[in-house]
């Protein structure tokens, strides 16, 4: 059995692609949803602890790092997030709030929550977006939230060389998942299963180097 894995926001799109990666390369994997869900569409014979409840709720929080420290998780994946558009005359107080504690302060905690198990060979993966590099029109408070990840991952970046954690930063292009159900050319989009076993690949752990960021954009535009 390989390090055990925590994949938050698991419940479908590349959080349960993820789940199901790892799970096939034998990694126990605890596997976070907001919401309850069904266990009989994940791999057969592979561990799976599941921990529900919305990670804003400190007591969730509390579930997870006791599930890390008796599973002796090591890799941790920030993959939980919500997509909201708005311009600077649409956007409201709560959908502001609603987008940076659950794209940013919840990926923040729980790293903080966590980092005490991950140190000494363990790794962090934040799910960025390319909003998280460029800006775009209606997603004004979307981009804020993933530069902010971004800028979280590259500072975290030196705690990790100081406790031998390895920090990844993910940067993704249009995946066909529900976030994207209503662009006409989703049929063009990047498969999360396809995103999911490339990231799995990343979390070798080699002797003399430490990969910090990926970028994955998809195959056809046209």
């Amino acid at each position: 059995m390989n390090e055990a894995v925590l994949v938050t926001g698991g419940n479908r799109g590349l959080g349960l692609a993820l789940a199901c990666a790892f799970a096939e390369h034998k990694h126990l994997v605890v596997l976070h949803s907001r919401n309850p869900m069904p266990i009989d569409h994940l791999p057969k014979d592979c561990g799976f602890r599941l921990v529900t409840g919305d990670l804003r709720d400190s007591r969730v929080i509390y579930q997870l790092v006791k599930a890390v420290k008796e599973e002796n998780v090591k890799i941790l994946v920030n993959n939980a997030a919500v997509y909201d558009r708005c311009n600077i005359e649409t956007l409201t107080h709560s959908k502001v709030q609603h987008l940076i504690e659950v794209n940013l302060m919840c990926p923040i905690m729980l790293t903080h929550a966590v980092w005490p198990s991950l140190k000494s060979g363990g790794m962090v993966i934040n799910i960025n977006s390319f909003a998280g590099i460029n800006g775009a029109d209606g997603e004004l408070v979307y981009c804020a939230t993933k530069h902010g990840l971004a800028g979280f991952s590259k500072s975290l970046q030196f705690d990790g060389v100081r406790d031998d954690v390895r920090v990844l930063d993910v940067y993704l292009g249009a995946m066909r998942t529900r976030m994207t159900e209503g662009r006409n050319n989703q049929s063009l989009f990047m498969e999360p299963s396809d995103v999911a076993e490339q990231i799995v690949s990343l979390c070798a752990n080699y002797a003399s180097l430490r990969v910090t960021e990926i970028t994955l954009a998809r195959k056809v535009y046209f």
